[in-house]
């Protein structure tokens, strides 16, 4: 019931529950991994986040590269960022809502549209931002939220990947039950 209203909440397909923020990152690195979507394993990450952000990518092999601060929002530094991209060709761009602020979304999702590029946006710190007409959490391919006491809201522990990619969100929920296909539609169970 909670995935449910959270993706009317947020206007998404797909949340998918899972036993904290830092997993809901962990899960969506993976997700992507295993969806066969990415050109290498290099990955821009911004240098103002938090160590979930960052160790995931390095725990399943991704090259992470890290991109300068925005001093405005706290987000990526959009000239870095199109260097960096130039210079490294990533697969994947992470960026992070720190303290409520919204990265500049309508560049950042322009270059990722363009370039092939995935967005994973972890939004664990700005529930309820609005920024370009949209939630954070709604501009990324994947976006991850934290229900950790210290947060907006909590559940005490626990945090939500949401994304409106079918694939994706079949990816997670196998990988949130230890790669077990219970919590996927019958159809997919039986293939």
């Amino acid at each position: 019931e909670f995935e449910k209203q959270w993706s009317e909440y947020l206007g998404v397909k797909h949340s998918i529950f899972v036993s904290s923020g830092s997993s809901a990152n962990l899960a969506s690195f993976y997700a992507v991994k295993l969806s066969n979507r990415l050109k290498n394993n290099k990955v821009i990450l911004p240098t103002v986040s938090w160590s979930t952000t960052v160790s995931p990518a390095i725990q399943l092999g991704f090259d992470p590269i890290l991109c300068d601060c925005n001093f405005d929002n706290l987000g990526l530094d959009i000239e870095h960022l199109e260097e960096l991209i130039d210079k490294h060709d990533p697969a994947m761009i992470v960026t992070v809502n720190v303290l409520g602020f919204a990265n500049n979304y309508d560049r950042i999702r322009e270059i990722c549209d363009d370039k092939g590029i995935v967005l994973l946006e972890d939004s664990c710190e700005s529930v309820g931002t609005v920024a370009y007409d949209k939630q954070t959490g709604c501009f990324g391919d994947l976006s991850t939220f934290s229900f950790f006491y210290g947060h907006h809201i909590s559940t005490i522990e626990g945090g939500m990947v949401c994304t409106n990619d079918d694939q994706l969100a079949m990816l997670l929920r196998s990988i949130r039950c230890h790669g077990w296909d219970r919590d996927l539609p019958d159809d997919s169970q039986k293939k």
